[in-house]
């Protein structure tokens, strides 16, 4: 009995062994291949190493994905064609180490100073400001994002529904537990609109932890417009602001301007989840 199964457990290595060493073989024929070689010889004419988030005490800014060529699938394409292509290179995304991903604990106070960006958040108490706003994004064919209370959700549902199939978010401004959990759910029902962001005016630790826990990064946009807007936006925008538009007469007179003025230096207006991508 004791020797039936000290074979088997021979056999079994054996065949561990025989299974690494047989993967081990093909990896070294794999990176002696002429093919192989060329692709490692044009690795750095595809290649962009990540730029890592910005941390600087409790903010953080995002950092922005590399790109890296997908070895094994090029190698494939290229085995099946019979000879080195370069048109069948093949690029992924490479996250940085560093990521708002995995820090929740900090407030996001711009997007990628690289990259020449900004994004609109309009906060929106009332349902005709809403209708002004979604409209003027819709005609004009932009991004934007909308903050919103529970009640204003809660007695539009139908119209709010809507909005879904426009390139507009929505996102709760009533940020406490209860709310969170119930209305990130309802509002995700209608919109098919992830809640994941809470967007503040100023710094709060209660409502920072609170978001923490939901998994929501907390946003304190750099940029907040209400009175002398087109003045205020000539005086700060820059790569990567993100601008909060509390609904007054001036905004709604100007918000033309304002867009056309953004538009004209540059910018791409985008959604808040675009700029924030990694």
């Amino acid at each position: 009995m004791k020797n039936k199964i000290i074979s088997i457990i021979i056999t079994i290595s054996l065949m561990i062994f025989s299974f690494i060493f047989i993967s081990k073989s093909k990896e070294i024929v794999k990176n002696i291949d002429p093919i192989m070689d060329n692709i490692n010889k044009v690795k750095d004419k595809y290649e962009v190493k990540p730029q890592d988030a910005y941390i600087k005490e409790d903010t953080i800014i995002p950092g922005v994905s590399g790109k890296i060529i997908d070895k094994n699938i090029s190698y494939s394409k290229m085995k099946k064609y019979g000879a080195f292509n370069e048109s069948f290179i093949t690029i992924k995304k490479e996250k940085p180490n560093i990521s708002i991903d995995n820090n929740y604990d900090k407030y996001i106070v711009s997007g990628n100073k690289s990259i020449k960006k900004v994004s609109l958040i309009f906060y929106i108490e009332d349902i005709s400001d809403l209708k002004i706003i979604t409209n003027y994004l819709n005609t004009e064919h932009l991004s934007g994002t909308i903050l919103l209370n529970s009640n204003l959700l809660d007695s539009n549902e139908e119209y709010i529904s809507t909005l879904k199939q426009y390139e507009i978010e929505l996102y709760l401004d009533d940020l406490n537990d209860i709310n969170l959990s119930q209305y990130s759910n309802y509002l995700y029902s209608i919109t098919n609109n992830k809640n994941k962001f809470c967007i503040l005016e100023e710094k709060d630790k209660e409502k920072l932890d609170i978001c923490r826990r939901h998994n929501m990064h907390t946003i304190i946009p750099n940029i907040v417009l209400s009175n002398n807007p087109t003045i205020n936006i000539k005086k700060n925008i820059s790569n990567g602001s993100i601008i909060l538009i509390n609904i007054t007469n001036d905004i709604l007179k100007e918000l033309d301007y304002i867009v056309n003025y953004i538009e004209g230096k540059g910018y791409t207006i985008t959604s808040l989840n675009r700029l924030l991508v990694e």
